[in-house]
């Protein structure tokens, strides 16, 4: 159960490609947690469900989590895909996250079943130790990787970790992708992607 007041819910809905916060209550296991919510996903903004990030007040963790995302799952009308991939990857040793199903409520409205999916992001390599990590690029919605469609990276890319916004190696290797002839890929891509372990 989750509850907004109406007037910050009104201005979350009208500012579909600005990020705006409101501040929530979620009544979880009847206990009140306090959060802010805000859209998550440019793509479910046109949809009649959204996607929302959602982030506890400091110190505040629901079922081990400091944030989650609540993804409406616009584009799988099974909602099962999400929880099927991440045990795939559990199974052949690759990062997985906590996901789960809820039926949520807003100010008292159903909102349907959506899916929380644990954020990957810095904060879940300090949770995770299990999963080292030496650089995290987040991807921006609509991003492509080839210089040949105007891509400018600072655009499209955010480096999370480490923080120095250096985003030098992963231009080298979209340069390496346009560049290289399909017939060189192993030996032009080699500098930049284990080929072998990737697949």
């Amino acid at each position: 159960e989750v509850q907004i007041p109406h007037e910050k819910y009104i201005s979350l809905l009208n500012n579909k490609l600005i990020e705006v916060e409101a501040s929530a209550d979620f009544w979880i296991e009847g206990r009140r947690h306090r959060a802010t919510m805000e859209a998550q996903g440019a793509g479910s903004r046109y949809q009649r469900q959204w996607s929302y990030k959602v982030v506890f007040e400091e110190g505040t963790l629901v079922r081990d989590l400091p944030s989650f995302n609540l993804s409406a799952q616009v584009w799988d009308k099974s909602r099962i895909r999400t929880a099927l991939v991440n045990a795939i990857y559990e199974k052949a040793g690759f990062i997985s996250f906590e996901t789960f199903p809820v039926y949520w409520r807003l100010n008292g409205a159903g909102q349907g079943l959506y899916i929380v999916i644990e954020r990957i992001d810095d904060d879940f390599f300090v949770r995770h130790p299990e999963y080292p990590v030496h650089e995290l690029i987040k991807v921006g919605f609509e991003a492509t990787f080839s210089f040949r469609e105007g891509l400018k990276l600072d655009k499209s890319f955010k480096t999370k970790i480490p923080e120095n916004n250096s985003l030098s190696v992963l231009g080298d290797f979209i340069h390496a992708l346009d560049e290289t002839p399909v017939e060189d890929t192993f030996t032009g891509l080699e500098k930049y992607l284990d080929i072998e372990q990737y697949l």
